[in-house]
């Protein structure tokens, strides 16, 4: 799906859609299947402030697949983006990233080359990928053992001496 970013701005207009994750290749490649019928939900927001500067807000919120870096297992991992993002006209406006007084404003939103075709899905996809965890994790693995049940090994059992009790007990001296 196509949209005029600079035509959003000005008119503060938004537009939203619901497509199949599926569809993201890139998204997808490298991650277990999916299940059947998982949708991505998106939403642009057009802004433009006094100064002229142009904006995009966009929303985005799926349920992702992910496989479990520490029982290998799948796991639902919900993903929710909500970004703001500068329209500039051109490659040549963008930060200079030596530009250290445009690089020290962390509230800054990240600036994006608008266009009258551009494509709004692509910048769903990327923003899903940015918001997947490299490694992603269960709070709690129900395949591992000792970790559903509450029975966490006693440290005092196979508690072995602290190496710096020696030292402790030199600094008496």
């Amino acid at each position: 799906m196509h949209i005029d970013t600079f035509a959003l701005a000005r008119s503060g207009e938004d537009r939203q859609g619901d497509v199949s994750l599926s569809g993201f290749e890139r998204l997808l490649d490298g991650l277990p299947g999916q299940p059947e019928g998982s949708r991505v939900a998106w939403k642009v927001s057009g802004e433009s402030d006094a100064g002229g500067r142009m904006f995009m807000r966009l929303q985005v919120q799926a349920v992702v697949m992910l496989e479990c870096q520490r029982c290998m297992e799948p796991m639902l991992h919900p993903v929710q983006v909500d970004t703001r993002l500068e329209i500039v006209p051109s490659e040549s406006a963008l930060a200079d990233e030596s530009d250290a007084d445009a690089m020290a404003d962390d509230d800054a939103p990240d600036q994006i080359v608008g266009s009258h075709r551009f494509d709004i899905l692509e910048l769903v996809e990327d923003e899903l990928i940015m918001a997947v965890p490299y490694a992603p994790r269960h709070d709690v693995c129900i395949a591992l053992p000792g970790q559903n049940d509450g029975d966490a090994p006693d440290d005092t059992q196979n508690a072995r001496p602290s190496p710096f009790a020696a030292l402790a007990g030199l600094k008496k001296i």
